[in-house]
């Protein structure tokens, strides 16, 4: 499970005590990261960090017990943005989950405790307990 705690005005991931390789940036991102509303306009330009805080938005409830129940998707409009994303995630997913594994084949992301995170739009049929569009 993720705690967060403000370090040098940015709220970092702790898990089991090891801080993550990603903060939240102050402004925007900070607020939606502690935002208790479930549905959360984000926007901003080209650049601002959007994805990275859907990437961590989902991350951040791995490990709270929804197990296999905690699945989610995130949409691209191109192949190279989907990389991009995947690229960032692989850089910071092991750092915070030592466990936690991707299969490149199915482009999804796994944890020891059943949570999938799932990159490609193609998913979009299943029911999925987290799917932001962008």
């Amino acid at each position: 499970m993720i705690q967060w705690e403000e370090r040098d005005g940015a709220l970092v991931p702790v898990h089991d005590g090891v801080a993550g390789a990603w903060a939240a940036q102050p402004g925007s991102q900070k607020a939606f990261i502690e935002c208790p509303v479930a549905e959360v306009l984000l926007e901003g330009n080209r650049g601002g960090g959007k994805s990275d805080v859907l990437l961590m938005d989902f991350a951040q409830y791995v490990g709270e017990g929804y197990g296999q129940e905690w699945r989610g998707v995130l949409f691209r409009k191109t192949y190279k943005q989907l990389e991009d994303l995947v690229g960032k995630a692989k850089k910071w997913f092991p750092r915070i989950w030592r466990a936690s594994t991707f299969n490149s084949s199915d482009m999804v992301w796994c944890w020891p405790t059943g949570e999938r995170g799932i990159s490609p739009g193609r998913y979009a049929a299943a029911g999925w307990g987290w799917a932001p569009t962008g």
